[in-house]
């Protein structure tokens, strides 16, 4: 939406540097810097998008623009957002029937005071009814609230991937470094016959050392769609064939600690299967997606 509108710039930043920035559309790319521009930000990536773009008439984008109680997100932000309102709904529903339970046990605790005044047999009651308490959460794991965080990193890490030994830009300067590294991160994407223009953004792990003849490091690229990202995934099948350069490199999902856990047990008994059976022809390794990794049999090349 315009600076002066809802959805645009927080009113905190420096209004002389909110000026100077130009809109870019993050659709047909036209750049936009007269503060009348009729252009949406989305609420969550920030990003922009012109009203030609969105395909709105005058009245429709001015309607938008004036009301405060309106909320705009891009379609890949939207995607992200309503699944977030899905899972709280079903974090909300799982609450609901814990407290149904909990309700349920706390009659029954009223009932036998009725049957039974005797005080001894109250405080037995109480206390079975803690202990299977204990035991049913147990039994289910995680608590919601870890769950649910769990959920919501994964979420966010869905769309992206980890490329291991992809050379790290010599230069110094931040511009020059950040130029450098989107070319090689195109170049890598033309290797494979996979669009660049899907990436949204990218960049380094861990602090740079000092030594040249360290490792380079992981690069982060997040993609604009789990479509995209698959799409760069199926195409890496190609990587053996491409230039040198890319010989070393290795890609995989971005996964959460617990997923990258997981992942590592599975490895570890895909290993184990393979030392015993020793196949000439066929051999086991770990595939899927990072909340649904499996350990699958596949022929030798």
């Amino acid at each position: 939406m315009p600076r002066t509108e809802k959805g645009s710039v927080s009113t905190s930043k420096d209004t002389t540097i909110t000026q100077q920035s130009n809109w870019v559309c993050k659709l047909c790319k036209e750049a936009f810097t007269d503060d009348k521009a009729e252009v949406l930000e989305c609420e969550v990536c920030e990003q922009h998008t012109c009203r030609k773009c969105l395909k709105l008439s005058s009245v429709e984008y001015k309607f938008m623009s004036k009301r405060q109680d309106i909320h705009w997100y891009c379609p890949p932000c939207e995607e992200k957002t309503l699944k977030n309102l899905k899972i709280e709904k079903e974090v909300q529903e799982r609450c609901k029937e814990y407290y149904e339970k909990l309700e349920g046990r706390i009659t029954n605790i009223e009932k036998k005071l009725e049957e039974k005044a005797d005080k001894s047999d109250v405080v037995k009651i109480i206390k079975e009814n803690e202990k299977k308490a204990e035991e049913s959460n147990k039994d289910k794991g995680p608590s919601v609230e870890v769950q649910l965080s769990e959920l919501r990193e994964s979420e966010a890490r869905k769309n992206n991937v980890i490329i291991h030994g992809l050379v790290e830009p010599a230069s110094t300067s931040a511009e020059d470094i950040k130029r450098e590294e989107r070319a090689i991160t195109d170049e890598l994407c033309n290797a494979i016959n996979s669009d660049p223009d899907t990436i949204e953004n990218f960049f380094r792990l861990g602090k740079k050392s000092d030594d040249p003849s360290s490792k380079p490091r992981p690069l982060k690229v997040e993609f604009e769609s789990s479509n995209a990202k698959s799409n760069f995934m199926k195409n890496l099948k190609l990587l053996p064939s491409a230039d040198k350069k890319f010989s070393k490199v290795s890609v995989v999902h971005d996964m959460t600690k617990k997923q990258r856990e997981e992942n590592k047990k599975l490895v570890l008994e895909a290993k184990d299967i393979n030392e015993k059976e020793k196949s000439e022809n066929y051999k086991y390794i770990v595939v899927g997606l990072p909340w649904e990794r499996r350990v699958v049999k596949v022929k030798k090349k």
